[in-house]
């Protein structure tokens, strides 16, 4: 009897010592016992090495590098060449109008063009500024969700080991009272299966640490291998959540939302460059012409006087040299938009269809963001409640059933399986806490993204 009631005690103490209840309090006094990983270092650091915002931050400066070339007007054509050359022998003095010429043109676009150019590229600048944000605010939620994870998994991989401990004692205490014929062997054999269970279990969750560990690297622009120095320390923040405020808030901060406002304002200005394309393009060009002096040989015949009967002679005059001016013209032309049922007329109804396209898209951002608010708000209700369910019910009352099944245990009214049971419900209940706690950090960086601002 003696024997019976000490081992009821050393299992009563093993028990009880392997399965505390976990509050916040404890995780942060053990996260502190090991050098911790802290979240803002992490959200600094992708901030300044994740390639896709890089990749964001090259393509905003890349589009402020285009107003400039948007406005200026285009590049004056030079031309050179000849005018009017014989075909016979090419010869610059025979003709007075062969010339060598060199000319210079100008296309002048009309008032308000340039301008409407200029406008449309600084409005895809601007939707690249919004989108620059959009990609640090994207990169923050994954940090921000990743360290949970990374905390969730840990206290799993603590639960387990702790367990799994606690298991190889109930397998043990199991085989030594199979063997004096104290307990079936299916006590055994069932203890023998949930600690290979966990096992199992760690396995598992070993794995989904590394890729959750490799996840981050990749968010801090890191070799996923690479090592990651200290243990995530949760801290639980609770944010008062107010849908309407937190939606309005959103309409005026969301990167997306700006970005579209920045797509209408270009598809508008865009809209009233295509209206102005009905007005001609002038074009002026100034050509100057070098002109080279005529050269000319002139018989004529005359009489000579003399002798009878003497015949008339031909006198030769010398060489003629005129000299030519040069000469410079000066053009006005402009483009006939004669096409413009095909052309211009079309441009105007595409960029107009884009207007409207552009507002469909805010609206529909506009109400999944709406949703997708109302959404986070009901489940961190949600996560609230289980957290307090769990922290001050589930988990003391599984104590409680717990004490209950030892007791009964110790006078032979409950059996070994209906023990082990209870240790697995306590077990499962501390794990669902910490589940609570974490999905509830997640959701508030998951809101803080659709809201466009820091929350926590």
């Amino acid at each position: 009897m003696k024997r019976k009631q000490l081992f009821i005690l050393v299992l009563l103490g093993v028990l009880l010592a392997g399965a505390p209840p976990e509050s916040p309090a404890q995780t942060a006094a053990g996260s502190r016992s090991s050098a911790a990983l802290n979240l803002n270092d992490l959200i600094e650091e992708a901030l300044k090495a994740n390639p896709d915002i890089a990749a964001a931050q090259k393509k905003r400066d890349a589009m402020w590098e285009r107003p400039p070339q948007a406005k200026a007007w285009d590049d004056p054509r030079l031309e050179f060449g000849v005018r009017n050359v014989p075909a016979d022998d090419a010869d610059f003095s025979k003709v007075d109008m062969t010339m060598k010429e060199v000319s210079l043109s100008q296309s002048i676009p009309m008032t308000g063009i340039p301008s409407l150019r200029e406008k449309i590229a600084i409005q895809e600048a601007k939707s690249a500024d919004r989108m620059h944000d959009y990609a640090r605010l994207q990169v923050i939620r994954e940090v921000k969700k990743t360290y949970c994870d990374l905390y969730l998994l840990n206290r799993h991989i603590e639960t387990a080991e702790k367990n799994k401990g606690l298991l190889a004692q109930f397998v043990k205490t199991a085989e030594a009272k199979y063997g004096v014929g104290k307990a079936a062997q299916q006590d055994v054999l069932k203890a023998q299966l949930e600690q290979s269970k966990f096992i199992e279990r760690l396995i598992d969750l070993r794995q989904q640490k590394a890729s959750a560990a490799a996840q981050m690297n990749r968010l801090l622009g890191r070799d996923p291998s690479a090592p990651l120095m200290g243990e995530p320390a949760l801290e639980q923040k609770t944010v008062a959540l107010h849908e309407s405020e937190l939606i309005d808030t959103a309409k005026t901060a969301n990167p997306a939302l700006l970005s579209l406002q920045e797509v209408i304002a270009r598809n508008e200005a865009d809209y009233r460059l295509a209206r102005k394309s009905y007005v001609p393009e002038l074009t002026i060009t100034g050509a100057y012409g070098q002109r080279e002096n005529a050269h000319r040989s002139k018989t004529y015949p005359a009489v000579i006087t003399g002798a009878a009967g003497s015949n008339p002679a031909t006198i030769q005059q010398l060489d003629q040299n005129t000299e030519r001016s040069d000469v410079f013209s000066i053009m006005m032309g402009i483009n006939v938009p004669i096409w413009f049922n095909s052309k211009q007329n079309k441009k105007v109804a595409e960029t107009h269809h884009m207007i409207e396209q552009a507002k469909a898209e805010y609206n529909a951002l506009a109400n999944e963001i709406s949703y997708r608010i109302r959404d986070l708000a009901a489940r961190q209700a949600r996560e609230t409640q289980l957290i307090e369910l769990y922290e001050h019910g589930i988990i003391a009352q599984a104590h409680q059933s717990l004490n209950g099944a030892i007791a009964g245990y110790q006078v032979g009214t409950v059996d070994f399986l209906t023990l082990l049971d209870s240790q697995v419900t306590l077990c499962n209940a501390e794990l669902q806490a910490v589940q609570a706690r974490t999905q509830y950090q997640k959701n508030l960086a998951e809101l803080e993204a659709v809201v466009g601002k820091k929350l926590f």
